[in-house]
């Protein structure tokens, strides 16, 4: 009998331990997610102190009570992470994104469980020295736009991070060269490092990797070296080099068999164009503007985009032999005032055109009127979408602005509205909601529904707070398959990058493009036989039809 006593009461103590381990975790989960709280301004909607943590809103814990998920993206939330987050053993999901937290990025160290990390676009001021180590289980990693933290350079615990599929770090003040360790990731796939500080020569170790699209434009100091490690990434599908300063020649990138955008303008490359590069089948886009390529334009496919300005030595072929597909800016001949005023012209026509084949299910006249005194020492600009919007004469005078903002509502950037200043970000911020319409099929400002709905902006990233959302925001009318919403997340993301509050936060156009491009050329008409009529300024009509065959960007060159 002793002995079976002696058995029960050693599975009594280890039954209580476990609970008690259980009963300890869990209070330290309930510690961690009390300081969150009290860290974060304003308060999380759903989220309060008479509350248990396990039920506030865009919190998930398991069966245990430990917290496995926090998603508190787009919140307007400011504040300091507590120091002690890590201590959330079981996370397996943190998102902060598309806030204004500030302070240093809290310790994540051997989270083990951890699989994606949202940080990006905040105000966080560093990374705390070990901040990869053990994230065996983290398979996407966002901290881009961030542009306040200090400079930093990628460690070798990276190889950490062993797991990884997707690691995106623009703007976020990254120095020095970049480690050669990028064969340490064998999922790693999408690599975004653009608009930082690094410098030196393409790692060797690109080419041992698994890598698909990477993005490494825009260093301010500017990369170097030659780019042959691309021959060597075979799985390549898109690489973005521009602006940087790399020499050499192009590389021969017949074994690049799923290349399809290849981004190399803006540099000192010399030599000729390959003729391998023309050969590849998935080839879609190729910039190598701005550099010192010479030699004849080998001939490609007709459904290639193709641009060479600003390489004086290159030779364009003949009409007669061809040059195959749409080749921009040869520059082997000067251009003329009158060629650019044509040009400038064609490209206005062909937007126009563009306008009437995609907005012809809503017509859109909404312009800002003319300003009036109601009498109540504020001015009103009329005529906003059919709504009246009233705004302070003296905080206009206060910028020495004019009282009539030129645009539509809706579509102004906050600075814009504020100060009347007209930069290239504010374009880009009217650019980002465009892309709203187009996925939502609503008004930028639409004074038909509830206050919360009617502007487009705040309420889509509000939708964006939980990404499940987003396949009852879009336009039903799209009715999206699988391969079409993968797209339309990222021209969600790219929106919402567009959109953000910061100016300095928003994306370069010419990034946007980048991102955009690869999905313009696999688009296709959805109504074949559809044939739509316009009318003209002479009140003709002219009867437009699409060619089931083509891609967007050759559809608007006929």
């Amino acid at each position: 009998m002793a002995p079976l006593g002696t058995l029960l009461c050693l599975s009594t103590f280890i039954i209580f331990s476990i609970l008690t381990l259980s009963s300890f975790t869990s209070a330290d989960d309930a510690g961690v997610m009390s300081k969150l709280l009290a860290a974060l301004s304003p308060t999380p909607s759903g989220w309060s102190n008479t509350t248990d943590y396990c039920n506030w809103k865009n919190v998930i814990c398991d069966s245990t009570l430990r917290v496995t998920s926090i998603k508190l993206d787009f919140q307007s939330l400011s504040g300091t992470l507590p120091s002690d987050l890590g201590t959330l053993t079981q996370l397996t999901y943190l998102s902060f994104r598309g806030n204004s937290l500030s302070g240093p990025i809290p310790s994540l160290a051997n989270l083990t469980s951890l699989q994606q990390l949202y940080l990006d676009t905040n105000n966080f001021t560093s990374i705390p020295k070990g901040f990869f180590q053990g994230l065996t289980s983290l398979q996407n990693l966002s901290l881009s736009q961030n542009i306040h933290l200090a400079p930093w350079t990628i460690p070798t615990e990276l190889t950490h991070l062993t797991s990884l599929v997707t690691l995106s770090a623009n703007h976020s003040n990254i120095f020095g060269s970049l480690p050669d360790i990028f064969d340490s990731f064998p999922s790693l796939q999408v690599l975004q490092l653009s608009f930082n500080n690094l410098t030196g020569f393409l790692p060797k170790s690109f080419g041992g990797s698994g890598i698909k699209r990477f993005w490494l434009d825009n260093q301010l100091n500017r990369l170097s070296g030659n780019i042959d490690v691309l021959s060597l990434m075979t799985q390549l599908s898109l690489a973005c080099l521009f602006k940087n300063q790399f020499t050499g020649h192009i590389p021969d990138l017949s074994n690049c068999t799923s290349l399809s955008y290849l981004y190399l303008g803006d540099n000192n490359l010399t030599g000729s164009i390959p003729e391998a590069l023309a050969n590849l089948t998935t080839l879609q886009l190729v910039d190598v503007s701005n550099n010192n390529l010479t030699g004849s334009i080998p001939k490609f496919a007709s459904n290639v985009k193709l641009t060479t300005i600003g390489n004086p030595l290159l030779v364009t072929n003949n009409p007669s032999s061809g040059s195959g597909g749409t080749t921009v800016g040869s520059s082997s001949s000067s251009v003329s005032p009158a060629m650019i005023a044509g040009i400038v012209i064609a490209v206005v026509v062909v937007v126009v055109l563009f306008i009437w084949i995609t907005c012809h299910l809503r017509r859109r006249h909404s312009k800002i009127g003319s300003v009036e005194n109601p009498g109540n020492g504020k001015e009103v600009v009329k005529n906003i979408d059919g709504s009246n919007v009233v705004i302070s004469i003296e905080v206009l005078k206060q910028h020495s602005v004019e009282t009539q903002l030129a645009g539509t509502f809706g579509y102004f950037a906050p600075e814009y509205a504020a100060t009347g200043r007209v930069t290239t970000k504010v374009d880009v911020y009217a650019f980002g909601v465009v892309l709203m319409e187009l996925i939502t099929g609503r008004k930028a400002l639409d004074d038909t529904m509830s206050d919360e709905r009617s502007h487009l902006v705040t309420w889509f990233c509000q939708i964006l707070v939980n990404k499940e959302n987003i396949s009852n925001a879009i336009d039903q009318t799209l009715n999206p398959d699988e391969e079409t919403m993968e797209s339309i997340d990222k021209v969600v993301e790219l929106a919402r990058y567009c959109t953000t509050r910061e100016p300095n936060q928003r994306l370069d156009i010419r990034h946007a493009v980048s991102i955009l491009s690869p999905l313009v050329e696999r688009w296709k008409p959805t109504f074949y036989e559809e044939e739509h009529n316009y009318s003209t300024f002479h009140r003709e009509e002219e009867t437009y039809s699409t060619d089931p065959q083509m891609s967007l960007s050759l559809t608007l060159e006929r």
